[in-house]
């Protein structure tokens, strides 16, 4: 067993198996609770880990993205224990979010959206789901405004040289709507991802492996789509 990636609210563990049986994978990955307790409490607070499941058995099978195969998934409410084992991609290789990306990879992941977006696109089944996050907008929009308040001061203290005063205008006046944007939005909605970024991402590389695989599945929502679109482009390139 060896740790995989650097996950703050869970665990992820390469698990290499030895058998005869042929149908047997060499290798799966394990996703279990963190051992840090705060992360814990985070994960219950969030139901992360009730969502990772629960995406994994009703709504994967509903969608086209590539993923990887769930070998199993279990979640116990009493304890909010947890384990997922997923498909090994070896040979793909991370994305870096901090290298970014080349044009051909961002083409390969914006492409690869749309089989998230699209199957479930308007669908009105999904705002029945109860675990599924963003199914309470308004609540969603007094969240995000407290969140704008805590790291818009950073933001603008670092990045106010690269903008001008009208851009950096808009910005606030931006943050004191929020809550009203994020709650106010008509359609189109559909299932979205929520951290469709390039850490999230395994590329297919020489050695082999599918173009893209798309993972960390533990904050899947009822949301606008184009969000998913503008976190990655903004971050990724």
């Amino acid at each position: 067993a060896r740790p995989v990636g650097d996950g703050h609210v869970s665990t992820t563990i390469r698990l290499s198996l030895v058998t005869d049986d042929p149908s047997i994978p060499s290798s799966i990955i394990a996703k279990v609770p963190a051992e840090d307790e705060r992360s814990r409490v985070l994960a219950a607070s969030v139901r992360s880990y009730e969502r990772e499941v629960k995406f994994f058995r009703e709504l994967a099978p509903t969608v086209d993205i590539r993923m990887p195969r769930c070998h199993h998934a279990d979640w116990d409410p009493a304890t909010n224990d947890y384990v997922v084992l997923l498909e090994d991609m070896l040979p793909a290789e991370q994305g870096d979010q901090l290298a970014g990306c080349s044009i051909d990879r961002a083409d390969l992941a914006v492409r690869e959206l749309a089989r998230l977006h699209g199957p479930r696109w308007n669908d009105p089944t999904l705002s029945a789901i109860d675990w599924l996050s963003g199914n309470a907008p308004a609540a969603g929009g007094d969240g995000y405004a407290m969140m704008w308040g805590l790291v818009f001061p950073g933001f603008a203290a670092t990045y106010e040289r690269y903008l001008t005063a009208d851009m950096l205008d808009l910005a606030e006046r931006f943050g004191e709507h929020i809550g009203a944007f994020i709650g106010g939005r008509a359609r189109p909605f559909s299932l979205v991802h929520t951290d469709y970024r390039l850490d999230n991402m395994l590329f297919g590389t020489d050695a082999g492996g599918p173009p893209i695989t798309v993972v960390d599945w533990g904050s899947p929502a009822h949301g606008i789509p184009i969000t998913d679109l503008s976190s990655f482009t903004g971050a990724g390139l």
